[in-house]
């Protein structure tokens, strides 16, 4: 069977990525609100780390989705 995800760094694949995302997502989103509690970090500075966050996460699946129908296309 093929390698699904052939793009590797170092053998960091890409569902690497996305599963380290995930995690800094979900560690952002425990730790943030006793940080904007505390003044550690402001509500807006959160929000926009959280979004960007997000939308690397969109990024990296878009691109994982794209590899698999061009692998399904070519084991047509």
């Amino acid at each position: 069977m093929p390698d699904l995800f052939p793009e590797t760094v170092g053998k960091i694949t890409i569902l690497d990525q996305i599963g380290e995302v995930q995690r800094e997502i979900a560690v952002r989103e425990r730790v943030y609100p006793s940080w904007i509690q505390r003044g550690t970090l402001k509500q807006e500075t959160a929000d926009r780390n959280l979004a960007r966050m997000r939308k690397v996460l969109e990024t990296l699946q878009n691109i994982r989705d794209k590899r698999w129908e061009e692998i399904m296309k070519e084991t047509r």
